[in-house]
């Protein structure tokens, strides 16, 4: 479907979509997400020759970060972490995420980000203040694929 033009409406909800982890196997739903993000950033090293001022960038390599921020209501995180430090194998995992918005045109966007591991957990928590638990847990990746794109 080509795009004539831009109206109001348009823009994929944030909010419309899904994910779930996969560790050890097994498939988890992150219903209890607040936000989920990953970004890939390319290695870049300096490319310098004769006769031209600038310098030029090649792509070495990349490298996948990202950020699953959760309500408070699961261990299986905190799990992961009490298993490596007490001599377990390190835990990897894979996060697959879906937007979609049935408002759009768009279709639908599906994800996965594989070889994922936390970098760090908030292990204990209490607050006098109102609120509520939640959990910011920084991973990194290391493969990536698209299995469904948004129609254009």
């Amino acid at each position: 479907m080509a795009q004539t033009e831009w109206r109001q409406g348009d823009s994929i909800n944030a909010k419309e979509g899904k994910a779930f982890v996969t560790v050890g196997g097994r498939n988890y739903d992150l219903f209890y997400a607040i936000k989920i993000e990953s970004k890939i950033t390319k290695n870049k090293e300096d490319e310098k020759v004769v006769g031209k001022r600038s310098v030029g960038k090649k792509t070495t390599s990349w490298s996948g970060s990202g950020t699953l921020t959760v309500h408070a209501v699961t261990s299986l995180f905190k799990q992961m972490f009490v298993d490596y430090a007490n001599g377990g194998t390190d835990q990897y995992f894979s996060l697959q995420l879906t937007n979609e918005d049935l408002s759009t045109k768009w279709g639908r966007e599906t994800k996965v980000l594989t070889g994922c591991n936390f970098d760090e957990i908030d292990f204990a928590n209490l607050d006098s203040d109102d609120g509520v638990l939640e959990q910011e847990l920084p991973f990194t990746f290391d493969g990536v694929e698209l299995l469904e794109k948004f129609s254009s």
